[in-house]
């Protein structure tokens, strides 16, 4: 399990980063609407 994980590791880190961000822009979209410089600013 642990050589496995860690050889996914770096993709799963880039789909954890991908899904989290995915997941706050929705949310600050829902929240504020802010423009989309604010959204892509990070």
């Amino acid at each position: 399990m642990e050589d496995v994980h860690g050889k996914k590791q770096g993709e799963n880190k880039k789909r954890s980063l991908r899904r989290l961000h995915f997941i706050i822009r929705i949310k600050y979209t829902e929240n504020k609407k802010p423009p989309k410089r604010t959204a892509l600013r990070k």
